[in-house]
């Protein structure tokens, strides 16, 4: 029943993350948190696994895609190596209540991601090119792979999460530039970092291979159905759903907040207790 359980996420996960551009990580890693109670760096680790097998697929869609910026994808690609196992380093120093609060805090940025209205482009259909990703260096370039990378693998993301919104914002790429080259990316950094994350013994295969399965069918119907059902209304829907998940996500770590309050709570109920 777990096993199946596990695949119906991996499936559900990718099919919808696949319409919206972002992976399935956003989807997978609160439900492994909130249901299956696992620490965050298994299911860090865990989930970029079942995103590496996603990668691994598409990148045999994406030699017929035509639209893929791959000058800048080569260069935050090899920036997002270097960021991926500083991820995977700095993994091992987050407790399971940061790993939520940082996560929920992602979920935000996703949440608005999605629910902010889409600008138009000034490019032709054509053009991969923005005259800003132009001045774009190869240095500039890696660092911005960098922090990609470092999220991504921190979080059990794919690179669309951070690298999408990077892209369209700061470089002025269209959407439809944006999400070919940031699954271009991810082919490049993510096994690196899924590999670091095998050998320090942190997936779990009982969990990893159904949720890979799942995301391989997952994102074949996603990607088929994403010209369809990718809509304004649709991304609001799953904007709303990051929101729950935050606050899912967050809440339950309030009492042990109330309990152990900051220095300056600490502080004026010191200084209350004085005048008592």
């Amino acid at each position: 029943m777990i096993t199946a359980l596990t695949l119906l996420l991996g499936l559900v996960a990718s099919f919808f993350g696949s319409m919206v551009g972002f992976g399935g990580g956003f989807i997978s890693v609160p439900a492994l948190r909130l249901v299956g109670h696992l620490s965050p760096q298994v299911v860090a680790a865990t989930s970029l696994f079942m995103v590496g097998v996603n990668v691994a697929v598409a990148s045999f869609a994406l030699r017929k895609k035509k639209r893929i910026n791959v000058r800048m994808g080569r260069a935050l690609g090899l920036g997002g190596v270097a960021g991926g196992f500083v991820g995977v380093f700095m993994l091992r120093f987050v407790s399971g209540g940061q790993f939520d609060v940082l996560y929920g805090l992602m979920l935000i940025f996703i949440a608005f991601n999605m629910l902010r209205p889409a600008r138009g482009t000034q490019l032709a259909d054509t053009e991969i090119e923005s005259p800003r990703s132009l001045e774009a260096g190869n240095l500039e370039l890696g660092i911005a792979g960098a922090i990609v990378g470092f999220f991504s693998t921190l979080f059990g993301l794919g690179a669309g999460t951070v690298a999408i919104p990077m892209l369209m914002w700061r470089y002025k790429l269209p959407a439809y530039v944006a999400m070919p080259t940031a699954s271009f990316i991810a082919v490049i950094y993510v096994w690196p970092s899924v590999f670091a994350q095998i050998a320090a013994h942190r997936v779990d295969w009982a969990l990893a291979i159904p949720l890979s399965i799942g995301a391989v069918i997952g994102s074949h119907f996603g990607a088929r159905y994403s010209n369809r059902l990718s809509s304004p209304q649709l991304k609001r829907v799953f904007g709303v759903i990051c929101v729950c998940a935050f606050l899912s996500l967050t809440l339950r770590h309030l009492p042990d907040f109330l309990k152990h309050p900051t220095p300056v709570t600490a502080t004026i109920h010191v200084a209350q207790a004085g005048q008592k």
